[in-house]
């Protein structure tokens, strides 16, 4: 119980952290009087210590804290944040200057980075151990953890970008501030409280680690496909100057858009992004990618379009409310820049070799950090070109015009995106590792710890699995043809163990499972043996029913010196 309270108050606080974001944009154009291109850089600038997340990752496991290496950093990651807020809330307003709140906010940054490094970390280790007989405190697999702490990250989110935009009608911002630091020195309490042995993490060595990681990362960038497709998808986000500090002044200030409407869009936008990743994995995957994310590329074009339209009035004169276009369509196109980076996801998953998938997608990630960064200075530039200050929005509409511009030309290079990764490739680097081939749970333990984004490292989970099924059942060359049954066997049994199965492999079920659990459980191992099978060795056990049975009934024929033994043997020296 320890642990989910640990990881569920630390995920609630990461979705949380957009609470007093809101009242940061506020306090920026109302307190400190900035124009939407300070504002805009400040924000942008904020974002550097993100970059470094696969960094801190690294430290993390090879840094001992007190003999404990995940509780430490999560302190320290919410001491940092509860420091910063509480500085800026407490400070006065003359001792309060752009610069003095851009550290502030930079060490917040930091802080939470550190953190969502440190948590990532446990779940990842705690999904890597069995379920013991007994122990319902601990979940049965890294997905169900994996499920309870986006859940609880999604539900922190969505409160409070609620919360945040009702609470800057009735509190000041410094109000919103003090509050979000206190929430962070409570966790810093809690967590120094709570010894690290009491998780039962295991401890790991990383000696040699780092540098395999960045060897094996090097390897992986020089190939072509790869290399190219992370190009563009960097080129395609920091190419397009976003005029997000524009774009809020204009709402709040010349339209009077109220903070709670900012609130909703921004909810709205969190379902949207839950929404595409059901319809993708349901309906979208076999969409080769290059058409998939072109077609998403062309609908931010579409809406930045509807923006001008927007911003023209257009749609104030047909009689749709300002407040519902915000909500609907501004809230979309801010998660719209991200629905691209599961379907590259899913293609780097599938052109990354072995052994690098964590350090590679951590790669993308804090490469898609940076474009932002650069997007976001590109946004002011365009915003002084086109004329665009605080009182004057004359130029908006160029200045989205040109925005849309930018959005579409990374498409005359799409071709930099394989349309298709095939199978004989992937396959042939994975020849005779049949259960590499289904990518051990380590490597995607490697992305837990290291992707930044948790819906990103959820989708790309999903996909590892369905990637394991996929390449494992293709053809019968890694299956078990009646040769060398000690190592198959070996390997099945690892295999079982690594998916929460081995519990059939012995007779007589456990007396802490009910008959139903045990016959479901028994079922799903047998039918995960029987495809590691070739068609001829499954026909002379197809009468089994129990995994127990089964492997029994192989070691019959194939290990002990049986008559149905002698009699492959003789066929294959036949041959």
């Amino acid at each position: 119980m320890t642990l989910k309270w640990i990881l569920g108050l630390g995920f609630w606080v990461q979705g949380f952290r957009c609470f007093p974001w809101m009242a940061v944009n506020f306090f920026l154009k109302d307190g400190l009087q900035v124009d939407p291109s300070a504002l805009q850089i400040l924000l942008n600038s904020a974002n550097i210590p993100m970059v470094g997340k696969p960094v801190y990752g690294l430290v993390s496991d090879a840094v001992y804290v007190g003999g404990e290496h995940r509780l430490p950093y999560v302190a320290i990651g919410a001491l940092l944040q509860a420091v910063s807020w509480l500085a800026v809330a407490f400070f006065s307003s003359s001792g309060v200057s752009i610069y003095t709140l851009t550290f502030y906010l930079l060490l917040s940054n930091l802080g939470a980075s550190i953190a969502e490094v440190a948590n990532d970390a446990i779940v990842v280790e705690v999904g890597k151990q069995p379920r013991q007989a007994g122990d319902d405190a601990r979940p049965s697999s890294s997905g169900e953890l994996q499920s309870f702490v986006w859940m609880v990250s999604s539900l922190g989110g969505a409160i409070g970008n609620l919360v945040g935009g009702i609470a800057m009608e009735h509190f000041t911002s410094r109000q919103m501030f003090l509050a979000f630091g206190i929430v962070l020195a409570v966790q810093f309490l809690i967590t120094i409280m709570v010894r690290e042995s009491s998780l039962n993490l295991p401890k790991s060595s990383s000696t040699g680690g780092m540098k395999k990681q960045l060897t094996e990362l090097t390897s992986a960038l020089r190939r072509p496909e790869i290399a190219y497709s992370i190009t563009w998808l960097a080129a395609s986000y920091a190419m397009i100057p976003v005029l997000t500090g524009t774009m809020f002044f204009y709402q709040t200030q010349f339209l009077g858009i109220d903070s709670a409407v900012l609130g909703v869009s921004k909810v709205f936008g969190q379902a949207a992004m839950i929404l595409w990743s059901v319809i993708y994995n349901r309906r979208l995957k076999s969409v080769p990618p290059r058409k998939l994310i072109s077609a998403i590329q062309v609908t931010m074009a579409v809406l930045m379009i509807s923006d001008v339209l927007f911003v023209k009035r257009s749609y104030s004169n047909i009689g749709l409310p300002d407040s519902v276009y915000v909500v609907i369509f501004s809230g979309l196109l801010e998660v719209l820049f991200f629905f691209k980076i599961l379907p590259f996801s899913v293609l780097i998953a599938q052109l990354c070799p072995p052994g690098c998938e964590g350090s590679l997608m951590a790669f993308v990630m804090s490469t898609i950090a940076l474009s932002f960064i650069v997007s976001g200075y590109l946004g002011v530039a365009l915003a002084s070109y086109v004329g665009v200050t605080g009182s004057d929005f004359s130029g908006l509409p160029q200045g989205l015009l040109i925005q849309s511009v930018c959005t579409l030309l990374p498409l005359f290079w799409s071709s930099w995106i394989p349309d298709e990764v095939k199978a004989k490739t992937r396959k042939a680097e994975l020849h005779g590792h049949p259960f590499l081939c289904q990518w051990p749970d380590v490597l995607v333990a490697d992305l837990d710890q290291y992707t930044p984004t948790t819906g990103i490292r959820a989708w790309f989970k999903i996909e590892i699995e369905e990637l394991r099924r996929e390449q494992y059942l293709r053809g019968n060359s890694d299956k078990f043809d009646g040769n060398d049954f000690g190592f198959w066997k070996m390997q099945i049994e690892d295999y079982l163990y690594q998916k929460k199965l081995y519990l059939p492999l012995v007779e007589r079920k456990p007396d802490a499972m009910d008959e139903v659990e045990w016959n479901l459980l028994d079922r799903q191992a047998l039918g995960v043996v029987r495809l590691t099978l070739t068609k001829n060795v499954a026909y002379n056990i197809v009468s089994e029913k129990t995994t127990y049975g089964l492997i029994q009934a192989l070691s019959n024929m194939y290990e002990k010196p049986s008559a149905s033994n002698k009699i492959f043997l003789i066929r294959q020296l036949e041959r």
